[in-house]
């Protein structure tokens, strides 16, 4: 049970640290050590099944979360900020454009935005913003009251999803 407490507390963690480095340019090797990393921190892993079967499951759910959680080695980040005013790169948090819109054309094809907590963003009109890149992620950090935010205040607003695997996690669509 202490073993299995651990292991969560680790995966866990990887996520959260994994999120973080979201945009570093090595995550690709990340999860090839995990499983080395794991091992020789917790030794063997106890479970439904044992030794290279287990190993391999527990892979297998790394690679998991690498693909769900990780952009592409192609893919370029896009920060998006409401806190920050004239700027256009982008490109950094410090450079982050004011509207998700604004990310989008910025953005090409299985790229990531990413939306800095607390973001609010007024939706007045059709179109207000179209995901309209093919793979793109839309992805807001924040929780609770920071959790990025698009506020409904004319009913013609509308966030369009315009292409195909488009992602959106952790958005807020308030109706006000």
């Amino acid at each position: 049970m202490f073993k299995k407490r651990i292991f969560t507390a680790l995966v866990l963690s990887l996520f959260v640290a994994a999120t973080l480095i979201v945009c570093w340019p090595l995550v690709e090797p990340v999860y090839a050590r995990t499983i080395a990393v794991v091992t020789d921190n917790l030794g063997n892993f106890t479970g439904p099944q044992t030794g290279a079967a287990q190993n391999d499951n527990v892979k297998g759910s790394l690679d998991l979360m690498h693909g769900k959680i990780l952009p592409s080695a192609n893919a370029t980040c896009w920060y998006v900020d409401s806190g920050i005013s004239g700027q256009t790169a982008g490109d950094s948090w410090s450079t982050a454009v004011a509207t998700i819109e604004a990310a989008v054309a910025l953005a090409s094809a299985e790229d990531w935005i990413l939306v800095a907590p607390g973001h609010n963003e007024a939706m007045e009109a059709a179109d207000e913003i179209d995901l309209d890149k093919a793979g793109l992620v839309l992805l807001g950090f924040g929780n609770g009251a920071k959790k990025p935010t698009l506020d409904y205040d004319n009913a013609n607003g509308e966030l369009v999803i315009g292409a195909d695997s488009v992602t959106v996690q952790n958005i807020r669509f308030r109706v006000s």
